[in-house]
């Protein structure tokens, strides 16, 4: 009696500890997802097994960036990209930038003879590469082999700047229809009235005259008419004026598309589930898609960047100067301290259990957005780094070795 009790404890501890070895093994092959530069074409078909798994029930996918000025980072998301519409069936795209201005880049992937020398105006600095514009020409590429049912839509959901009113402006002082679009772009450009009284006005004059040709031609007016209103506000009223925006206007063009998946490509403030910041863009995208909504963040441990230089005075003097700047390893975030300097980069899935060993509660990724201070650095280093709460923040983190400065498009292209 007492031998088959031995037997039948021996039988369950065995049956246990297998079990547990698998579940250590499968733990471990789903944690992580290394890759070392030597081995980069083999990483590239991992990374899609890997990302397949991350967007399997995945309704929307944000795709962050530690930078705006990083080469990796736009090459790497790339990868990411290509392998959620070519085997994940993501059909829309959308990047941190206004409706408007994506237009003609939707138009290009399209297959519409577009100039290359105007495609990237009016849009924020930081997409005018060269390495996006291979996205973008894959794009093109994969459209035109399909079925154009299932073409890709290149769009923006965020608020455009100074530079694509001025565009706009351009475009529609030839104009001699009495339009919604021209008596907004001319109380803008009233000299004689405050920013407060433009906008009074602005919201008043959408109002009354505001018509649209369906859904598309409503947005792209809703679009314009907030984008005037955010470059006519100051202080911390503009920020999260534009953070609101941006959200519910993702949430709208979502909805509108409800069996459609999208791909969100924006800065690693804007895609968080939680920022420190301000409510962010993904902190809305989770309450209102919840699990549907999955993000992936970036950092990095070394290397170079570029951005709009804080020194040139350009709130004053109007000067747009884009510098170089290069950093060392840095104890305040976790690429520097958790990245072996023998990997290219590293993924971490922050909901799994090896994750919450390895990994902080809380701890601090790099945050440079479109405009870096040199000596500010040097005066309060914290104000470049953005605190992430592991299972809060995002689903997924990529810690990447080097960082190095993306091509820019237009001095390539000699325009």
């Amino acid at each position: 009696m007492l031998l088959n009790k031995l037997k039948y404890y021996i039988i369950i501890l065995i049956t246990l500890l297998l079990a547990f070895s698998h579940v250590k093994m499968d733990a471990q092959s789903l944690n992580t997802f290394n890759c070392t530069k030597q081995n980069y074409n083999i990483c590239q078909l991992n990374l899609n097994e890997y990302i397949g798994r991350m967007a399997l029930n995945a309704k929307v996918i944000g795709l962050g960036e530690a930078t705006h000025g990083t080469k990796e980072f736009i090459e790497i998301k790339s990868d990411i990209v290509k392998q959620l519409i070519t085997n994940q069936g993501f059909k829309f795209f959308i990047l941190e930038a206004s409706y408007m201005d994506c237009q003609k880049m939707n138009d290009y992937i399209r297959g519409q003879t577009i100039d290359t020398a105007t495609i990237f105006k009016g849009i924020p600095w930081p997409w005018a590469t060269q390495e996006f514009y291979t996205l973008l020409r894959w794009m093109r590429y994969y459209n035109a082999n399909i079925n154009s049912s299932n073409a890709i839509v290149f769009m923006g959901t965020d608020l455009g700047n100074n530079s694509s009113i001025k565009l706009l402006i351009r475009q529609y002082t030839d104009s001699n229809d009495n339009i919604l679009e021209k008596k907004i772009l001319k109380i803008y450009n009233n000299q004689l009235l405050k920013p407060s009284e433009k906008i009074k006005l602005i919201n008043k004059l959408f109002i009354r005259d505001f018509k649209a040709a369906g859904f598309m031609d409503s947005f792209y007016k809703l679009n314009l008419k907030e984008t005037v209103i955010f470059e006519l506000l100051r202080g911390g009223k503009r920020y999260q004026y534009r953070e609101d925006r941006f959200a519910k206007a993702s949430i709208k063009m979502i909805d509108h598309f409800p069996k459609d998946k999208f791909i969100l490509w924006a800065h690693n403030g804007h895609i968080s589930k939680k920022s420190t910041d301000r409510k962010s863009l993904g902190n809305y995208l989770a309450q209102h898609y919840n699990k549907d909504y999955i993000n992936l963040g970036f950092d990095f441990k070394i290397g170079c960047f570029k951005a709009v230089d804080l020194d040139s005075n350009r709130s004053s003097k109007k000067i747009f100067k884009y510098n170089l700047f290069c950093v060392d390893s840095n104890d305040l975030n976790i690429a520097s301290t958790e990245l072996p300097d023998s990997l290219y980069y590293k993924i971490f899935d922050l909901h799994h259990p090896i994750s919450k060993t390895i990994l902080p509660k809380k701890f601090n990724i790099r945050s440079v957005g479109a405009v870096y201070g040199k000596e500010l650095a040097k005066i309060k280093p914290r104000l470049y780094f953005e605190k992430v709460f592991r299972e809060k923040s995002f689903d997924f983190l990529l810690l990447l070795y080097s960082s190095s400065p993306p091509t820019p498009y237009y001095k390539i292209q000699g325009i």
